[in-house]
C-alpha cells in the first residue's frame, strides 16, 4: 500500500489488484508517479473532508481498463465511497493517468485491474481491508479490449484533431444488455461522443445482483480518447 499526507487528506492506494488471468500473477502492473502525482492533487481538495462530514475515511474500488502502454483509458466504480464528491475524485484520480506494465500486451487488447483508494481524513489506517465490487451495481466484464483507440476512432475526429474525456450514466438490463445511456460530460466532439455510446453498446456487462437474483442496474463509466501517436519514419 502507498500512502501519503496530502494536507487535507491522507490518500492510500492499495496496490492494484491483478485481473488478467492469463498472466503470471506477480506480473500484475505497477503505480506509476504520474498516478500518484494525480491522486496528491485531488487529496489537497478540503471538498473531499467535508463531503465525508464527519467520517475518518472512505474509499472506493476501480475497474480500470488500459491500453498496451499502460494508459487509463476507460475506468468504472464498482463499489462507491457513498460520497458522489469523493466518487468523482477516484475517477479523476485515474483516467489518462500511466501504469508500469510489466510484460509485453497484444496492442489490440491492453489490460484489465483493480484499483482500491481509500481516503483518510484523520490518523492513517495503514490496515485498510481489501474491497469487493458492490454486485448490486452492473460491472463491465474483463477480458475484452474496450473499443476506445484504433481501429475505433473515428475519422472525422482524426482529421480535426478531437479528443476528450467523457462520462456516460449507463442502465443495464438484467440480461447484461445497455438498455440506455446519457452522457453527462462530452468530448466537445460529436464524433467522439458518438464513438463513447458506441464503445459501450459494444461492451459486455455482468449484470447487477441483488438477494441472489439478476437485476436492472445503472452504473457511471468514464472514457479517454486520446490521439493516436504518429508512428516514426
Amino acid at each position: 500500500m502507498w500512502c501519503v499526507r496530502c494536507g487535507f487528506a491522507l490518500l492510500a492506494i492499495v496496490s492494484l489488484a491483478h485481473a488478467q488471468p492469463t498472466w503470471d500473477p506477480d506480473a500484475k502492473p505497477a503505480l506509476t508517479p504520474q498516478l500518484i502525482q494525480s491522486a496528491l492533487q485531488r487529496g489537497l481538495n478540503p471538498a473531499l473532508s467535508k463531503a465525508a462530514g464527519k467520517v475518518p475515511h472512505a474509499s472506493c474500488l476501480l475497474r480500470v481498463w488500459y491500453n498496451a502502454k499502460g494508459t487509463i483509458l476507460v475506468e468504472q466504480i464498482i463499489k462507491s465511497s457513498g460520497y458522489p464528491e469523493i466518487d468523482q475524485a477516484c475517477l479523476a484520480t485515474a483516467i489518462g493517468q500511466p501504469l508500469t506494465v510489466p510484460v509485453p500486451l497484444d496492442p489490440d487488447n491492453g489490460g484489465w485491474t483493480h484499483l482500491p483508494i481509500v481516503w483518510n481524513f484523520g490518523k492513517a489506517d495503514n490496515k485498510a481491508q481489501p474491497m469487493e465490487a458492490d454486485p448490486s451495481i452492473p460491472a463491465l466484464r474483463q477480458g475484452d479490449a474496450m473499443h476506445v483507440s484504433a481501429p475505433y476512432y473515428p475519422d472525422a475526429a482524426l482529421a480535426a484533431r478531437a479528443h476528450g474525456i467523457c462520462k456516460l450514466h449507463v442502465a443495464v438490463s438484467a440480461a447484461g444488455d445497455v438498455d440506455a445511456l446519457d452522457i453527462t460530460q462530452s468530448t466537445g466532439s460529436v464524433d467522439l461522443d458518438q464513438a463513447c455510446s458506441d464503445a459501450i453498446y459494444d461492451a459486455p456487462f455482468i449484470p447487477a445482483r441483488r438477494e441472489g437474483k439478476l437485476v436492472s442496474g445503472t452504473t457511471d463509466i468514464v472514457l479517454d480518447w486520446r490521439l493516436p501517436e504518429a508512428n516514426p519514419p
